[in-house]
């Protein structure tokens, strides 16, 4: 937590947010993020709030388990359905957005390839425990195919959709599409611009509309200006008298605060 707080590149105004659990933006679609690596790899959630008298630090579920413990009547519900899905009490369908993590890539040529593979297939197949691909234990498929790697069983998968045999619903689960030709370089990337000339002396500036003069301040002194000390106050003295006479009356005050108490309250 002090990490946490301590963390210069997070403004003060949005670790306020989040430790009161208040939300940084609002969006008409719920964005929910999934854990796509093995359940050893994910790490455990600790529960830090406390819950009818409880102190905390309780282990929560975490959405694969969730997805696992689901009812009886959600047994061929996949892990993709399962998360996307939600129901409202208006027994109304909506939609999440799911947002993967870690963002395996789909070239075969690259080193996540084989859990990019592993993630299709435990998103679109049903399961009570997560699905292994071994060789002391390959991944059957409903035609009784086996397979002991990832790669192969996400190939014969593509193979039967290619077919129409097998159909799954699209999960966006793939790389973001390359920038346009007529785009290049990163759209983020900072843009040049022309510097200013050199500005006018400040003192130029000021003495500019009277050629007047111009006196630096003191920093040592700067509350004593001699204007201030010689401009005369007398036609500002009781000047609302006549208007508001009450004002000047120290019962006026003292029954105006009776009236509105200012309750602190101040724990030590």
């Amino acid at each position: 937590m002090n990490k946490f707080i301590g963390e210069r590149d997070w403004v003060s105004q949005e670790v306020a947010h989040m430790l009161l659990h208040l939300p940084l933006q609002h969006g008409s679609r719920t964005v929910m993020t999934l854990d796509c690596r093995t359940p050893i790899e994910q790490s455990t959630a600790i529960n830090l709030e406390d819950e009818e008298g409880d102190k905390g630090g309780r282990q929560q579920q975490s959405r694969l388990e969730k997805y696992i413990s689901r009812i009886d009547d959600q047994e061929d519900v996949t892990l993709f359905g399962y998360r996307r899905e939600a129901r409202l009490l208006s027994s109304k369908k909506q939609y999440r957005l799911i947002n993967y993590f870690p963002p395996y890539r789909s070239d075969p040529q690259h080193g996540s390839f084989k859990h990019f593979c592993r993630a299709k297939i435990i998103l679109h197949y049903s399961f009570r425990q997560y699905l292994r691909c071994e060789e002391d234990s390959p991944y059957v498929f409903e035609d009784s195919t086996a397979f002991t790697s990832w790669q192969e069983a996400y190939r014969y998968c593509r193979e039967c959709q290619l077919d129409g045999s097998r159909a799954h619903p699209d999960d966006y689960f793939a790389d973001l599409p390359p920038p346009p030709a007529d785009q290049p370089g990163d759209v983020f990337e900072d843009e040049e611009h022309e510097k200013e000339g050199e500005l006018f002396h400040f003192q130029d500036i000021a003495g500019h509309p009277n050629n007047a003069e111009v006196h630096d301040e003191d920093l040592d002194n700067i509350g004593d200006r001699e204007n201030n000390r010689l401009a005369d106050r007398t036609p500002r003295i009781n000047k609302y008298h006549d208007k508001n006479p009450e004002l000047y009356s120290d019962d006026y005050w003292r029954d105006l605060k009776e009236a509105h108490p200012a309750h602190l309250e101040v724990s030590t």
